[in-house]
């Protein structure tokens, strides 16, 4: 993940004695997974009023040594806020994810994806974008929610995690699509459990048809027909791996067994994407 630091989070990560109070947000900081985006402008400018310069400096140089400072190329802004507001809104990064402690000024009402510490409770979107962040881990069943409303409230916020989003992998024996409709219209790959043979071509198109309907004409669908190669169901995007235990029909306040998980993964989204040769496309 790419995180784009308000100066706040700076300030709270440079004071070494207040870590007991602040252990989530210098967790974010120092994820060795998670990247920080910064422009040269915004170094300058939090240099100029952070309280402690040398623990920015020295964070800057970690950044630098572990290759996790990401530089962007900007139009010089005069305030923080501005050139805070002109990073967020100008980088070509899927996965940034711009955070502030507190919104004092209504930042958010410019940058709509801004995650807010302070509001951050589960199982709300800034909750689960902090718990990526600080442990690329998220876990949530059927205990969380109350009604239906709130499940579909909760994936629609999954997959606006992202900036915004290139591709979506989809794996799941079932052409099931309950709880996607907030992704429809996008690059989507499905990659599902099929009959194959000629005699079989009619059924894979009729499933295609079906799923541009739910989804949108931009949807790729891919089979196998071997159930050794595809068990789980996984919904994989910008190297987030939603995991859910269960058939989407299931996913229901009636149904008490079953459980989502939300990982922020690199290598396993590779693992994952490199087996999608061994399907075949549906035309």
């Amino acid at each position: 993940m790419v995180l784009l630091p308000n100066i706040d989070v700076i300030e709270s990560c440079v004071q070494f004695n207040n870590y007991k109070n602040n252990r989530k947000l210098f967790n974010i900081i120092y994820n060795s997974t998670t990247s920080i985006c910064l422009s040269r402008k915004f170094i300058d400018l939090i240099e100029e009023n952070v309280s402690n310069r040398d623990a920015f400096q020295a964070l800057i140089k970690e950044l630098q040594d572990e290759n996790r400072l990401k530089i962007e190329r900007t139009v010089p802004k005069n305030t923080l806020m501005q050139e805070f507001i002109e990073i967020a809104k100008t980088a070509k990064v899927p996965l940034l994810i711009p955070v502030t402690i507190k919104d004092v000024n209504n930042l958010i009402g410019i940058i709509p994806f801004l995650t807010i510490f302070e509001h951050a409770t589960p199982i709300n979107r800034h909750w689960l974008i902090i718990e990526l962040l600080s442990k690329n881990i998220c876990n949530v069943s059927y205990q969380n929610f109350k009604t239906d409303k709130e499940i579909i409230k909760f994936f629609k916020e999954v997959f606006s995690i992202p900036k915004y989003i290139t591709t979506v992998s989809i794996f799941d024996r079932e052409q099931n699509t309950v709880y996607l409709s907030s992704i429809k219209g996008k690059h989507i790959e499905f990659y599902t459990i099929q009959s194959g043979g000629k005699q079989n071509e009619h059924i894979r198109k009729q499933t295609k048809k079906q799923l541009i309907n739910s989804l949108g004409g931009k949807v790729k669908l891919f089979y196998t027909s071997d159930p050794r190669k595809l068990h789980e169901r996984k919904v994989i995007f910008e190297n987030i791996i939603l995991t859910i235990d269960n058939s989407l029909n299931n996913i229901t306040v009636a149904e008490p067994t079953w459980e989502l998980t939300i990982t922020y993964d690199s290598e396993k989204a590779k693992k994952w994407k490199d087996k999608c040769c061994t399907f075949s496309e549906v035309n």
